[in-house]
C-alpha cells in the first residue's frame, strides 16, 4: 500500500533536476534552437541601429557607447553596435567566461583615436562621428563621412608632421601611395575580341570599405566634372605637373592631406584640381541617394570648364598668352567640351564670360546660376580686345 507513494515522490523529485535545467538553460544560455516567437519586439526607432544578440537569433536594437550590454546570456540581452565592443566596468573585456557569470558592462568604441568629419568637425573617435551621422540622416541631412584619422588640421600644428622634416617629400610619397590607384578603360571591340585602352588615370581610396574617387571622364570616356557638372565649381590653381594619367588622382599638401583632384592642365605650370570640400559635398550627395534609393535630379549643361577669373591669375595668363584680354574679372573658360551647347554656340578657349542675359559676371558661380535659372543664354564674352554675342541654349543631362 505504501509502495505507489513512494514510487509517486521519487519520480516527482526525479523530473525536479530536468525541469530545473532548462529553465537555467534558458536563464543563463542560449536556446539549442533559435524560435523567433520568443524574441523581444524591436521599438520603431534604434538610435544606434539593429543587431543581432548574443544568441545570435533576434534582431535587437544595438547599444550604442557608454550604453549597457551583456546580461544573464539569454534571448534579447543587449550587445553593442557597430565598432564597439562591451566591456566590464571594472576593465575585464566581456567574453563567455563573464557572460556565465551574469555580470553586465557598458559599450565603448573599439578605438580612441580621434577622426576628422566631412562637416570639419574633429571628433573623439570613428564610433561618435557615426552616431552624429545617424542622427543627421534622421532628420534629413546630409551624413557626417569620415575623412582622416586625428583631429581635422592637427597636421599643421604637429611638430612631428613631414613639413617639419627636411626629407618629408619621401615620408608624404610613404604615406598616401597605398591609397592611390591607377586606372584604365577598356572597350572590346565589336568584331573581335581585342580590348582597346580608351582611358586611363588615376583615382584614390576614400573610405575603409575601398570607395574610389577619380574624374568621372576617367572612367566613363567623358568630360564631366565628378557628378556635378559644372553646377558652381571653382577650382584649385596650382604649379603641380599634371601629366597623362595624372587626372583623378589626388593633389596633396606637405602632410600627405588630400586637397584636391587633378583635372587640367592648362599651360606650363598653370594646372587646375577640383578642391576638397567639393569632393566631400559629391560624396555626401551620393551616399544620401544611395541610402535613400534616389536618383539625382537632371542638371542642365552647356560643355565649359571654367573658374573665376582674379587679378592674380588675370596677370599670370597676359604674361603667357600675349592676345589674353585686357579684363580683370568674370570667368575664365579653360576647355571647351566639343559637340556640347558652348561648342555648338561658338564659345572658345580662352574667352572670358563677363555678361549673360544683360547681367554682370564676375566668377564661375554666377554662370551656373544663370545655367540653372534660364533656358536661353545671351552671353557676351571677351576674346582678344572684342566683344563676341553668342546664344547658349543648355541641355538638360541625366546624373
Amino acid at each position: 500500500m505504501f509502495w505507489p507513494l513512494l514510487s509517486c515522490v521519487i519520480v516527482a523529485f526525479a523530473s525536479a533536476p530536468a525541469d530545473a535545467q532548462i529553465s537555467s538553460r534558458y536563464v543563463i544560455g542560449c536556446p539549442a534552437r533559435c524560435d523567433k516567437a520568443l524574441c523581444p519586439r524591436i521599438p520603431a526607432d534604434c538610435p544606434a541601429g539593429q543587431t543581432l544578440d548574443a544568441c545570435h537569433c533576434c534582431s535587437v536594437c544595438a547599444s550604442g557607447e557608454g550604453e549597457a550590454c551583456g546580461g544573464t546570456g539569454k534571448l534579447g540581452d543587449p550587445v553593442c553596435g557597430e565598432g564597439l565592443e562591451c566591456s566590464i566596468p571594472a576593465g575585464v573585456a566581456y567574453t563567455a567566461t563573464v557572460r556565465r557569470r551574469s555580470k553586465s558592462g557598458v559599450c565603448a568604441c573599439k578605438t580612441t583615436d580621434p577622426v576628422c568629419g566631412s562637416d570639419g568637425v574633429s571628433y573623439r573617435n570613428i564610433c561618435e562621428l557615426k552616431r552624429v551621422s545617424r542622427r543627421a540622416e534622421k532628420l534629413q541631412q546630409p551624413p557626417v563621412l569620415f575623412i582622416q584619422r586625428g583631429a581635422c588640421g592637427k597636421a599643421q600644428d604637429n611638430p612631428d608632421s613631414p613639413r617639419h622634416k627636411y626629407n618629408f617629400i619621401a615620408d608624404v610619397v610613404e604615406k598616401i601611395a597605398p591609397s592611390v590607384v591607377h586606372i584604365e578603360l577598356y572597350r572590346k571591340m565589336t568584331y573581335s575580341k581585342r580590348e582597346v585602352a580608351v582611358a586611363s588615370g588615376s583615382g584614390f581610396v576614400v573610405s575603409e570599405d575601398g570607395q574610389i574617387v577619380t574624374n568621372a571622364h576617367v572612367v566613363a570616356n567623358k568630360h564631366r566634372e565628378l557628378g556635378l557638372r559644372n553646377s558652381d565649381m571653382d577650382y584649385i590653381q596650382t604649379d603641380a605637373i599634371i601629366n597623362y594619367g595624372n587626372s583623378g588622382g589626388p593633389l596633396v599638401n606637405l602632410d600627405g592631406e588630400v586637397i584636391g583632384i587633378n583635372t587640367l592642365k592648362v599651360t606650363a605650370g598653370i594646372s587646375f584640381a577640383i578642391p576638397s570640400d567639393k569632393i566631400r559635398e559629391f560624396l555626401a550627395e551620393a551616399y544620401d541617394r544611395q541610402s535613400r534609393g534616389r536618383a539625382a535630379a537632371k542638371k542642365k549643361y552647356i560643355g565649359v570648364r571654367m573658374m573665376t577669373l582674379t587679378p592674380t591669375l588675370a596677370k599670370e595668363l597676359k604674361t603667357r598668352h600675349r592676345d589674353f584680354p585686357d579684363v580683370t574679372s568674370g570667368a575664365y573658360v579653360m576647355e571647351v567640351i566639343a559637340k556640347t551647347p558652348a561648342a555648338i554656340a561658338g564659345l572658345k578657349e580662352h574667352d572670358v564670360i563677363i555678361s549673360i542675359n544683360g547681367q554682370r559676371i564676375s566668377s564661375a558661380t554666377d554662370v551656373s546660376a544663370a545655367v540653372k535659372k534660364d533656358g536661353s543664354l545671351k552671353v557676351v564674352v571677351r576674346r582678344g580686345n572684342e566683344d563676341a554675342i553668342l546664344t547658349v541654349v543648355p541641355v538638360e543631362i541625366d546624373p
